[in-house]
Order: structure tokens, then sequence, then C-alpha cells
């Protein structure tokens, strides 16, 4: 759920994280990292942020590359239409043609001692 795709439709960019999120074992395991590391045993558990983030055409690709199997199940099971995903993409990619694009997602890596 930490992707940052800043796109007018709003609405079906959340649907889309989300899903995309949810289609993943432990999709959200940013937000347990620590209780379950805490939970394993470790002790003197840290968790660090860290950002992928860009505003080219190839880091649009990436992104691309990685949603696309995912997506195309929404499209199969009737979460999205062929036609809204895309026209989803459509404008991301005239965002880059314009210079206005900009995408991040949250990382986070977690560390403790054990014993």
């Amino acid at each position: 759920d930490g992707a940052l795709i800043p796109h007018p439709d709003k609405e079906l960019t959340r649907k889309i994280i989300h899903y995309v999120a949810d289609s993943f074992p432990n999709g959200d395991i940013g937000k347990n990292l620590y209780y379950q590391l805490r939970n394993s045993g470790f002790n003197k558990v840290e968790i660090k942020p860290y950002s992928y983030y860009g505003n080219s055409e190839a880091i649009l690709n990436i992104v691309k590359k990685a949603y696309e199997g995912k997506l195309q199940l929404g499209i199969s099971d009737k979460t999205f239409t062929q036609s809204e995903i895309d026209n989803w993409w459509k404008v991301l990619d005239e965002k880059v043609e314009e210079g206005n694009f900009f995408i991040s997602f949250q990382g986070l890596i977690g560390c403790g001692t054990n014993g």
C-alpha cells in the first residue's frame, strides 16, 4: 500500500494500488514488520525506511512490468476493465512526456539480533 502514484483518477489509482498489494502474499508486511520480527524472537529490532522513486520513462516501464500481470488478473476477475487500465497507463505515459511524472514506493528493511 506504500506506492505513491500521482494520477488524476484517484479512486482508480487507490483501487489499483490496493489490488496489487493484496495480490502478493503478505503484501502489507511493511506495517507489521516490526511486530513480526519481535514475535519471531528478535531483539533490538530496527526498521529502516527506503524509497524507490523516479520520474523517467524507465521507472514507469519497470512499474508496468511489475503491475502488468496482476492487473491482467484484475481484468480477468472483473475488478477492472481493459479500458480502465489502458486509459490509466495512457495518462501516466502522457505525464512522462510532459515532464510531470513522479512515482515513489516506500520499502522497509528490518533487522534485529537473535539470542
